[in-house]
């Protein structure tokens, strides 16, 4: 089973080839008209065998900033998750009217 840090570093860097901002937990001061902020949310249903863990499933939220309500990089973060083969749900957009970009939301899971 892998460590948690180094799936932690996997998500950052897959995430990486859509925006070139993305962030763990919040974003910089300085900011793009396109990046990305995500978290881990908890474990999901885990796999275990022989009374230890085998699989850890990690909840993860995706939160996407553009400032074209058309942009490919809301199509790029369902195409990577499908790539990916994670399950995963759109939760949403909505417009942050302090900045003016479009925030997308998505939850999914990495096994």
């Amino acid at each position: 089973m892998k460590k948690l840090t180094q799936r932690f570093q996997e998500i950052h860097e897959m995430l990486g080839g859509i925006c070139d901002e993305v962030y763990h937990y919040w974003a910089d001061a300085k900011k793009s008209n396109c990046y990305i902020i995500w978290q881990e949310k908890g474990e999901s249903e885990s796999h275990w065998a022989d009374n230890h863990q085998q699989e850890q499933v990690i909840s993860v939220d995706i939160e996407l900033y553009v400032l074209d309500p058309l942009d490919n990089a809301i199509d790029a973060v369902q195409e990577l998750l499908n790539a990916e083969a994670l399950s995963w749900s759109y939760d949403g957009s909505q417009c942050e009217t302090e900045t003016g970009l479009i925030h997308h939301s998505w939850g999914c899971e990495f096994g």
